[in-house]
């Protein structure tokens, strides 16, 4: 019988981040696969805080826009006494290593957490087919990056941080009912209690004009 809740895979925990790779069940009979690269300080497992994910290019893997491709097609359970599927072995050989140490530092997670606007695919970055995103929206990354940026005593990524919110401040989000630095006042309200750093200057952001900020 076989326990569908279990998981495998391999951590590895070098200049400051987490690189996880995890196998786990997905449908009846099935496998998967996905890397994750996250923040060793900050990073938490229930929050997706500091973390980024990792897709294949479907053109590489002979799919396109989710049709037929690595990342929608689950890989067959092995039967007894047989080995893993040769697509999951050869899919993992070959993406794998570039998803763990797609980011280089801290700042490099930084710079992913800053990218784009508020959806988070506007965060893409792409390389050698590997596409790597973060997995909060754009006010919530900034906030991630700033707390990140301090604690890491990084002023360069902090003036990048500080840029991107002076360049979008008055933007509105869609869906939040409020301005940018609003949303990242919002934010910065929900993700202080566990930060390790000085973060009332964005807290502060959320209450200038007082308007709803559910969400």
């Amino acid at each position: 019988m076989i326990d569908r809740s279990r998981t495998g895979g391999l951590t590895y925990v070098d200049s400051g981040l987490i690189r996880k790779l995890t196998v786990y069940a997905g449908a009846p009979g099935e496998l998967r696969w996905q890397v994750d690269v996250g923040d060793e300080e900050l990073g938490r497992p229930d929050s997706a805080a500091c973390w980024t994910r990792y897709r294949i290019d479907d053109n590489l893997v002979g799919g396109s826009d989710g049709k037929h491709s690595r990342n929608w097609t689950n890989y067959p359970w092995p039967v007894s006494g047989g080995g893993l599927d040769p697509a999951l072995i050869e899919d993992v050989r070959r993406f794998a290593p570039i998803m763990l140490w797609f980011l280089r530092d801290r700042h490099d997670l930084g710079l992913i957490l800053l990218a784009g606007d508020e959806a988070p695919t506007s965060s893409l970055m792409v390389r050698d087919g590997v596409e790597a995103t973060r997995w909060s929206g754009g006010a919530a990354g900034l906030v991630q990056a700033m707390i990140l940026a301090r604690s890491a005593s990084d002023p360069q990524l902090e003036a990048l941080a500080v840029a991107k919110l002076d360049r979008m401040r008055e933007q509105e989000v869609h869906g939040f009912g409020g301005s940018f630095a609003e949303a990242v006042g919002h934010w910065a309200e929900r993700e202080v209690a566990w930060s390790p750093v000085d973060i009332s200057d964005l807290v502060a952001l959320g209450r200038k004009k007082g308007r709803s900020r559910n969400r």
